[in-house]
């Protein structure tokens, strides 16, 4: 089931309906079913796929405590290792191997055949199998106390609102929450709703529109030359952010609804000065597992600056390889592991420019400079990630530069109305995320009388309803990861 569709019209306010209105012990229950009916609505036979590594993992969690042994205790964790990056492994990677290796032997004329796996990807696997990972290595560190019911696990791991796509929790955050009880909170019922409404817009307004530019460019590259593929990838850029960060808004607006908090996600990326900054505020929780659970178990040393750059380039391999399945994607990884590295080492020969060129002097300047510089570096390496493949990408890169600069020709889909709609939407979401920097808004609305708050939030709905895109039915992009 996803966010944008009807069976969630009706779904959401009936869960929270019978949440609050069953006795406080029986709540959990109610979450549960709803989270596993929830996730079986996409397929019934997802469900199991997400019911081994629950009852496996809370086993594995209860063993690797309940020794002192170290040598058991590892044993233990490698099982899950083994279980879960196997089954993601199959699922998701394996065909991409397969075929890999099929290639290079047509190419060899070798004699051997590679077969390929015939199984549908579970709808969110990438994100409940980290959040599962996780538990586990916080409690062989004993970071975590092991769960002692497997009911909480599984609604830890299934809970519906973050389950198809994060953000991913970690145990600590979200298992005591569910330990709580929750009540009727009309505080949380009013601030869930707008920031599920705020998620909507960028989603159906803004994502789903900017989509059928981008996707008749990217889809079709023989097609379409010069500003076509400029613009295409400008839109790309705030179509994935808001597509995906409007994906977040709605999935912590649902849990604040019913009493829980789920961590932030976002932080407006494209404000970041740096690569390594753009990633403190990109995908937020993705960065910290990585950066806790692989960037640390590889080695850090301080005497030795490269192996730390070995360390950042192979976390954002990972990185890209856990996006999907397609060599563009370890490339899209490895160019940001590379900008990281080119940041960290040259940030003094960087900082001594600055001082030299008197730009320095100007902090403005210099910051509003390095964000042109970190966006645009983002937005060339979106390109291997949007694209089909590497041969799109050659076209792209040989048809973009018959550009025409007396004159710039829209070909995207949209019609002059709707690129102007699309400009005007792009530019409120700066202007919103601009005085969210400064004062939370959600706050700000709160402060108002009850009529100018209510007026507010139907005038944003009655926006979001008028205007949202034709292809309002698109799905999430990160549901393919």
């Amino acid at each position: 089931m996803a966010f944008n569709s009807v069976q969630f019209l009706y779904f959401f306010p009936s869960v929270v309906l019978v949440y609050f209105l069953v006795p406080r012990p029986f709540r959990w229950i109610v979450l549960l079913l709803a989270s596993y009916g929830f996730y079986m609505a996409w397929k019934p036979e997802y469900v199991l796929m997400l019911a081994i590594p629950t009852v496996a993992d809370w086993f594995i969690g209860k063993r690797i405590a309940s020794h002192s042994d170290e040598t058991i205790r590892k044993r233990w964790l490698l099982a899950s290792l083994a279980l879960n990056i196997g089954i993601l492994f199959t699922l998701k990677y394996y065909n991409l191997i397969a075929i890999t290796m099929q290639n290079i032997a047509d190419r060899y004329s070798l004699p051997v055949l590679f077969y390929g796996v015939d199984a549908a990807l579970p709808a969110g696997i990438s994100f409940y199998t980290f959040q599962t990972l996780g538990y586990v290595i916080d409690v062989y560190r004993q970071n975590q106390e092991p769960e002692t019911k497997l009911s909480r696990y599984a609604l830890f791991l299934a809970f519906f609102p973050a389950l198809m796509a994060g953000p991913i929790s970690r145990a600590r955050q979200l298992l005591p929450q569910h330990a709580a009880t929750h009540s009727f909170d009309y505080n949380n019922l009013t601030a869930g709703l707008q920031l599920m409404l705020w998620g909507f817009f960028k989603k159906l307004v803004i994502a789903d529109r900017l989509a059928i530019y981008v996707s008749q460019v990217y889809d079709h590259p023989k097609d379409h030359f010069g500003w076509d593929i400029i613009i295409a990838t400008y839109f790309f850029a705030y179509q994935i952010y808001c597509d995906f960060s409007g994906y977040t808004d709605i999935a912590r607006g649902c849990a604040q609804v019913l009493g829980y908090t789920l961590p932030e996600n976002f932080r407006r990326p494209y404000a970041a000065t740096s690569i390594r900054d753009f990633w403190q505020r990109w995908h937020i929780t993705l960065t910290s597992w990585f950066r806790e659970y692989l960037f640390f178990a590889l080695g850090v040393s301080r005497k030795s600056k490269l192996k730390g750059y070995r360390n950042v380039v192979i976390v954002f391999l990972v990185c890209g390889l856990w996006h999907g399945a397609s060599w563009t994607f370890v490339v899209w990884g490895g160019i940001h592991g590379l900008l990281s590295v080119a940041s960290l080492a040259t940030a003094g020969f960087r900082e001594r420019v600055a001082n030299i060129t008197g730009i320095s002097k100007l902090p403005r300047l210099r910051h509003a400079l390095q964000m042109l510089v970190t966006f645009h570096a983002v937005l060339l390496a979106w390109v291997f990630f949007r694209a089909n493949s590497f041969a799109d990408i050659g076209v792209l890169a040989e048809n973009v530069r018959r550009l025409d600069l007396s004159k710039v020709i829209f070909n995207g889909g949209l019609d002059k109305s709707q690129m102007i709609l699309a400009l005007v939407c792009i530019a409120l979401l700066e202007v919103v995320q601009y005085f969210q920097s400064h004062v939370s808004l959600r706050e700000w609305i709160g402060q108002r009388p009850v009529l100018v708050r209510w007026s507010l939030s139907y005038a944003a709905l009655f926006v979001t309803l008028l205007f949202a895109a034709d292809s309002a039915t698109v799905q999430f992009l990160y549901f393919q990861f």
